[in-house]
């Protein structure tokens, strides 16, 4: 139905908000804003794959093995959604820490954030296989849910940039202007 396909379709819309300012902002940020050194963020960035690649599987297994009245999938996309907002919200802090603690805040948010945003996706990705038994429908939800990701991100490339200047109150993109752009996209999400 029309209506299952928007609301499957606005679950990724939900999805690509959380995670739109990591992928297109995050680097700029850690080197413009926190001022960590290139090689850092490579070492954040590494280890968080490898971790990811730990994760996600055990994720897809809990998913699986998951039975509450709520169903398999509903108790994940109910009550990460805050956590992840939180964590996105840390990962756009300038903690006031110098060095070695500075890096390891942000690995930490990074992978907090990550860890969460697995969560909610894997339930969300694999809900479509317990709403729909039919083939066709799980096609037109698995479509909706890819119109909802290029419709938001198209409008969040037209919009987040501007609000993160509005918010830092100056031609150039600053800490303020990133913690307050994430707080916004993470109550959007919500």
């Amino acid at each position: 139905s029309p209506k299952l396909a928007f609301g499957y379709g606005m679950g990724e819309v939900a999805n690509q908000m959380s995670w739109y300012m990591i992928n297109n902002y995050l680097t700029l940020f850690y080197t413009d804003v926190v001022t960590i050194s290139a090689n850092a963020i490579s070492l954040i960035m590494l280890i968080a794959r490898v971790w990811d690649a730990v994760n996600d599987p055990i994720m897809g297994s809990i998913c699986d093995k998951t039975n509450t009245r709520w169903g398999k999938f509903r108790p994940y996309l109910f009550f990460a959604p805050p956590f992840l907002a939180i964590f996105n919200v840390l990962t756009f802090t300038v903690w006031p820490v110098e060095g070695v603690a500075k890096v390891i805040l942000c690995l930490l948010t990074y992978i907090g954030t990550g860890m969460i945003y697995t969560v909610i996706v894997t339930a969300h990705a694999a809900l479509v296989n317990v709403i729909a038994i039919d083939s066709q429908v799980r096609m037109n939800l698995s479509t909706a849910r890819g119109i909802g990701s290029a419709v938001i991100s198209f409008v969040l490339s037209v919009v987040v940039m501007p609000m993160i200047l509005f918010f830092s109150k100056s031609d150039v993109a600053n800490g303020r202007g990133y913690f307050f752009a994430s707080i916004v996209l993470s109550c959007v999400m919500i």
